[in-house]
């Protein structure tokens, strides 16, 4: 596709024609277990709530990252069902589940010669054959230029570093244009610039109506984006609810397994460290 050079955005602005109605995830005593029965996620029901967002935090191994991928429904769980609104993923083929929500996964890689702009496009592919094909073009501009890197569009994946590449898939879900996105630990690989994009992107989109699920391990910053937390430990979810109720030292202490002092002022977070 060619490139033009006024396609009406600005940064921040989620590329679509109309606000898009938010969808809520519901997991029913979902687990995941490993072939030899260890738990991966203990038997767990939790609603996301539709047009919120929802931040997952968490020790390493956790099970923040098989939550996030059960409730994206790209990891099916030994136990228990997921529902988007009401309709059981189980009863939804792919075409349905990828028009519903779009996921940005921990491994980014992508295989031969494709460019960035290649790689962006791939968003557009639940809508083909649809009347929102016709929008491809300007939605994928726009996902280009909200991203901030329409000068990396035409170059190759192979050639871009970890924060381009998660970039790059930043846009590719943008231009999905689903009711939901779930992404994990999508603030890895990112410098302050990235970070700053990341951050006004799920802000625009939230706006926009969709629901938001993110993971992360930096708990002042989620929490300033975040209507509710999500807090995984020893593979089970151990606290969920707003986040001044949830992120306190007592139970990031829990967690954590150490003592973590956390202080809040008018502004949100103004101090959060684990104290030796």
């Amino acid at each position: 596709m060619t490139m033009s050079k006024d396609t009406p955005t600005g940064p921040g602005r989620v590329p679509s024609t109309s606000r898009i109605p938010a969808m809520s995830i519901e997991l029913v005593e979902c687990a995941l277990r490993t072939s030899s029965g260890r738990f991966r996620l203990k038997p767990t029901t939790l609603t996301l709530a539709s047009g919120l967002v929802t931040a997952v935090i968490g020790p390493n191994g956790a099970g923040k990252s098989s939550l996030v991928a059960i409730a994206a429904a790209t990891l099916k769980p030994t136990e228990g069902k997921v529902f988007f609104d009401a309709n059981s993923v189980s009863d939804m083929d792919a075409r349905q589940m990828a028009q519903s929500r779009a996921v940005l996964a921990q491994d980014l890689s992508v295989s031969f010669g494709f460019n960035a702009i290649d790689v962006v496009s791939w968003g557009r592919t639940p809508w083909r054959g649809t009347e929102r094909q016709k929008q491809d073009s300007t939605v994928i501009e726009a996902a280009l230029h909200n991203l901030g890197i329409v000068e990396l569009a035409y170059r190759p994946m192979s050639e871009l570093s970890g924060g381009e590449r998660k970039r790059v898939h930043l846009a590719r879900i943008l231009a999905q244009e689903t009711r939901c996105v779930l992404m994990d630990e999508p603030d890895s690989d990112l410098d302050l610039a990235g970070l700053a994009a990341l951050d006004l992107t799920i802000k625009s989109m939230n706006d926009f109506g969709k629901t938001m699920v993110i993971s992360s391990h930096d708990i002042q910053r989620v929490s300033r984006l975040a209507d509710r937390i999500v807090v995984v430990a020893e593979q089970k979810v151990m606290a969920h609810g707003e986040v001044r109720e949830i992120v306190t030292t007592e139970i990031l202490s829990e967690a954590y397994q150490t003592t973590v002092e956390v202080q809040w002022g008018d502004e949100g977070i103004t101090h959060i460290s684990i104290v030796s």
